[in-house]
């Protein structure tokens, strides 16, 4: 009877049983945003504020540097990551300097093989704000000499001639996620990993543009967000634990 009693409570501890555990680490995201209204923008106030002819243009790829972190049980997952970069533009009279920070929570099913691969999708959703700092630019001391960046003579930013506007955003995304690891112990509970991660953000809202006080202005601007596919890849540290029984105990009642 004690026999029976014990096999059955190890057949429940077993159907039970679960894996649990977490990973984070560094990563380095790279986004393809359209920019073509945000640049058509910059060029009229280029243009129109500043008396150039050829306006400042951003293009992509647009690299994020950031990290993340996510716990797991069994094959769910939660976690977030955020990231943020810093870029400029220089048009023959004006110079932009862009600045973004995102972060977003992630929900996924992963599916494990061998405890060496994790793979699966992950459904996102987060966002972040954008700053632009605009200001004329003379370059060599003059207007209209692009070839002469980087002198001495350059001015950028007097406090008369420059201002700052920001927006923010919301999205959610879809991606597939795989994760390699390599385990740093016999057990395969500690490890560490690469994560690669590629998916499509899609825009749910973004504010109107505001000024460095945090007025809201041109309303009818162009609207902009940091949407798009993306790619990121990351460095992971962290491990795992699993209740699990042991048949040569058993055998001992």
């Amino acid at each position: 009877m004690k026999r029976a009693i014990v096999i059955v409570l190890a057949a429940v501890v077993a159907a039970f049983a679960v894996q649990a555990g977490g990973f984070g680490g560094p990563m380095v995201i790279g986004m393809m945003p359209n920019f073509e209204g945000l640049n058509a923008e910059l060029a009229r106030y280029n243009d129109t504020f500043f008396g150039g002819s050829r306006g400042p243009e951003f293009s992509g790829p647009m690299f994020l540097i950031g990290g993340q972190g996510k716990g797991f049980v069994e094959g769910f997952s939660v976690g977030g990551w955020g990231a943020g970069f810093f870029k400029e533009a220089t048009g023959d009279s004006c110079k932009v300097i862009m600045g973004y920070g995102m972060g977003y929570g992630e929900f996924g099913y992963r599916f494990n093989i061998a405890d060496i691969v994790l793979i699966g999708p992950v459904l996102q959703i987060g966002g972040g704000g954008l700053g632009l700092h605009i200001g004329r630019y003379r370059a060599g001391g003059g207007f209209g000499s692009p070839t002469d960046e980087g002198t001495d003579n350059d001015e950028f930013f007097a406090d008369d001639e420059s201002y700052d506007a920001g927006k923010g955003f919301l999205n959610v995304g879809a991606a597939a996620e795989i994760t390699l690891l390599f385990p740093a112990n016999e057990r395969k509970t500690a490890f560490g990993g690469l994560n690669v991660k590629g998916g499509y953000l899609y825009p749910i809202y973004d504010s109107d543009w505001w000024d460095e006080h945090g007025y809201s202005i041109d309303k009818d601007a162009v609207s902009f967000n940091m949407d798009g596919p993306f790619v990121s890849v990351g460095v992971v540290f962290g491990g795992s634990s699993r209740v699990e029984t042991n048949d040569d105990e058993w055998e001992e009642w």
